[in-house]
């Protein structure tokens, strides 16, 4: 069963037609140096559908992937649309991750750090447990001896890595 597991417009920056300017005007176009080839027609593409199939994600031109899919044109359409607005929706809660982190408290010591993670998650309306039991599944990363304790995911990983923080200590 073949799936659609993305969308891509292979654009740079350049110039187009504007009847209403009477001339160029700069605009996103489509850049040919970086097509693909279409699975099914082997044509050159710059709208590429990536189709899960058969365990390995290929590219598709639209009709392709509507034929691989079985669906009409307006469908294949909804769904990269949707694709985009999902992708566009993990782009910018990823930045605000980003921004997150950047703006946190950063404290002198993994144990000052660790200490820190659990004062803001433990609430004494919650279960009683053991304060410890706050930091399963976290890490302590650190960048310019400032340490930071956060949940243990790749989102949160990469996000810390590429504000130049590096894992230290898995709790």
């Amino acid at each position: 069963m073949s799936k659609l597991v993305g969308y891509e417009w292979k654009t740079e920056k350049g110039e187009k037609f504007s009847a209403y300017d009477g001339g160029l005007i700069p605009a996103k176009v489509s850049d040919w140096s970086q097509a693909e080839k279409s699975q099914l027609s082997g044509r050159t593409i710059v709208h590429i559908y990536w189709i899960l199939k058969d365990g390995e994600i290929l590219p598709f031109g639209k009709n392709s992937a509507m034929k691989e899919l079985g669906i009409k044109a307006g469908t294949i359409k909804k769904m990269a649309e949707e694709y985009m607005s999902k992708a566009r929706k993990q782009a910018e809660d990823y930045k605000w991750l980003l921004k997150s982190f950047g703006s946190m408290q950063k404290h002198s010591s993994v144990e000052t750090a660790n200490n820190a993670y659990i004062n803001l998650n433990y609430s004494p309306l919650h279960t009683p447990r053991p304060r410890i039991s706050y930091l399963e599944n976290t890490a302590c990363f650190c960048k310019d001896n400032e340490y930071l304790t956060r949940q243990n995911n790749a989102e949160n990983n990469k996000a810390l890595v590429e504000l130049g923080f590096i894992k230290v200590l898995e709790n």
